[in-house]
């Protein structure tokens, strides 16, 4: 049976579930799951971090599993607990689902990629495979033919997450890439993290670290 999306934000509401925004061709923004209402979901988020209109896409990860859904900016300024920042209402809200179907992992660990559109990509499962995670950025293999493919310079959006340490959203650029036997090697520098000493702990916890 398929579960009742607003229940689940419901449930984040409650919790003050932290959360993590990609618009279009701007960096991850973390939030906090604030309430559901007719509209959909507000969320917290620092002061113009989202503009009305925005689409965006959703990642909320709630033990046991992590959720991901597109939707639209619709309102922003709307009052919250937290100060310094501000609530935005995200509606329109389509393609929910469950991440775990397909990025699942054990002990609550994860390490995304996400690129500005579709779906995002483990580094903790095949095809890819990590070889560096440390404080200077990461190091991984994709197959040589493997369709999601980076260029030089390019920025992508990382999300490092494990049950106990908790979670990091960056934005990461590729600094170098190299085809090797029948693999692209990447090698990716932090450009911007938004909780550096969460980063610190993440490192040593995570494979790779």
């Amino acid at each position: 049976m398929r579960e009742d999306p607003r229940r689940i934000l419901d449930r984040a509401a409650q919790a003050r579930t932290k959360c993590h925004i990609l618009p279009r061709s701007s960096a991850v923004v973390t939030a906090s799951v604030v309430r559901v209402e007719r509209g959909g979901v507000v969320v917290s988020v620092p002061t113009r971090a989202l503009s009305t209109g925005a689409d965006v896409k959703v990642w909320v990860p709630l033990d046991p599993h992590t959720w991901v859904f597109h939707a639209t900016v619709l309102r922003s300024r709307l009052p919250v607990p937290a100060r310094d920042e501000e609530g935005v209402l995200l509606g329109y809200i389509d393609r929910f689902e469950r991440e775990s179907d397909h990025q699942g992992h054990s002990n609550g660990r994860r390490l995304d990629l996400i690129p500005s559109a579709g779906r995002g990509i483990s580094l903790l499962r095949p095809p890819a495979r990590l070889v560096h995670l440390g404080l200077d950025g990461l190091t991984f293999t994709l197959p040589a033919a493997s369709k999601l493919v980076f260029v030089e310079n390019a920025e992508m959006q990382v999300v490092l997450s494990d049950s106990a340490a908790g979670t990091c959203a960056a934005t990461a650029r590729v600094r170098s890439l190299n085809r090797l036997d029948g693999v692209l090697l990447y090698d990716l520098a932090w450009v911007d993290v938004d909780a550096p000493d969460r980063l610190r702990v993440l490192v040593r916890v995570l494979p790779g670290g």
